[in-house]
């Protein structure tokens, strides 16, 4: 009887403890099916192709490695915005150092000075910048590119300078004395009318003319009407619709088509011609602004400041200022502030001493010294 009970009660033992197995196991079953996604989950690969960061470097060519390059993602361009000192030189390759995105398959390079083609560069070869260099990008999935042109800018001449080159040689016959040239007419019809005096006075003015659009091919013309050896050339004015010159006497010429010259009746005793004040048509039909030819006028041993309207009248303005250039000055027509303006810069005054000064006036009675 005993033996009976003992084998009941290890029966029952064994059938729980397989119970709570099987109840772990179906808790761990469940658990893990819930953790598992769907086999239909879609992921999508990272599409950047692009260039982080570009730098050059090379130990012959000073300054190169401090050289700062933007890249403008938008249009795939590289460059450096602060140009290199004129006259550096890259006749050699260079070190290229480049941070690609971590996405970047291959980066192929094509380098237009040898005409060369690294297919897969390795970001390390060294590289000919004398001309543009193309990079091209490209993704794991060999379709996604991106294309890059970088170019080094160097200064084409010496900042803050003005270099001249030859545009044109032999214009004139001869030596010449004095010259000025003037542009006149409008549209497609604006011209330079250039006029010199030889060194040899009695040869008479000479006038070149040629298109503003053109400045190489210039033809002769001929000039009538101005005596000879008299005309400030260096003063000749076009205002409104002709030219005006004055002479060392004081008498003022005028020409409709700058070759046949007559002189002005009625005009005061000009001592020098300033320039024009030239007017836009939109101020002019507000009635905000008149243009004027300035001049300065000897009356009667006094010099005054004068000008002459569009309706070809004189009036007069202040005196003349003391040390005011009335030779050799340079002068400049411009706009500034919904203003039409004349400024005079250096040349001589009336005691024939030099200047180093500056006048403007917007309507030539009165004149300003700018500091």
């Amino acid at each position: 009887m005993f033996l009976l009970l003992c084998l009941y009660m290890q029966q029952t033992y064994f059938l729980m403890k397989n119970r709570i197995v099987l109840f772990i196991a179906g808790c761990c079953a469940l658990l893990l099916s819930s953790c598992l996604g769907s086999d239909d989950t879609q992921y999508e690969w990272s599409k950047d192709c692009q260039i982080l960061s570009f730098s050059l470097s090379n130990d012959s060519i000073p300054g190169l490695k401090d050289v700062v390059f933007t890249i403008d993602q938008v249009d795939g361009k590289i460059f450096n915005i602060d140009s290199m000192p004129y006259g550096t030189k890259l006749d050699e390759k260079v070190i290229c150092t480049v941070k690609l995105a971590s996405t970047v398959y291959t980066c192929q390079v094509m380098q237009e000075a040898i005409s060369d083609t690294l297919s897969y560069w390795n970001l390390e070869d060294s590289l000919d910048f004398s001309k543009p260099v193309k990079f091209v990008n490209t993704l794991w999935d060999g379709k996604t590119t991106k294309t890059y042109i970088a170019q080094v800018n160097i200064h084409q001449v010496v900042p803050d300078s003005m270099v001249w080159g030859v545009y044109k040689e032999g214009i004139t016959d001869g030596a010449v004395k004095e010259e000025k040239v003037v542009v006149f007419g409008e549209g497609s019809g604006e011209s330079y009318y250039m006029y010199t005096q030889p060194v040899n006075v009695n040869e008479g003015y000479r006038l070149y003319r040629s298109a503003v659009t053109d400045g190489k091919n210039w033809t002769e013309l001929s000039v009538s009407g101005l005596p000879a050896g008299e005309v400030r050339l260096s003063q000749i004015t076009a205002y409104e619709d002709a030219f005006y010159a004055v002479t060392t006497k004081g008498f003022l010429y005028s020409s409709a088509d700058g070759q046949t010259w007559s002189l002005v009746e009625n005009a005061p005793v000009i001592k020098a011609i300033l320039g024009a004040i030239d007017v836009d048509d939109d101020f002019t039909a507000a009635g905000k602004q008149p243009s004027a030819l300035s001049a300065v006028i000897d009356k009667n041993g006094t010099l005054v400041y004068g000008y002459m309207n569009e309706a070809k009248e004189w009036n007069e303005g202040t005196l003349l200022n003391e040390g005011f250039p009335l030779t050799g000055f340079g002068n400049l027509s411009y706009n500034s502030m919904f203003r039409a303006r004349l400024l005079v810069v250096a040349g001589r005054d009336k005691d024939n001493k030099l200047t180093n000064t500056a006048w403007a006036t917007d309507d030539g009675k009165v004149w300003a010294k700018l500091t």
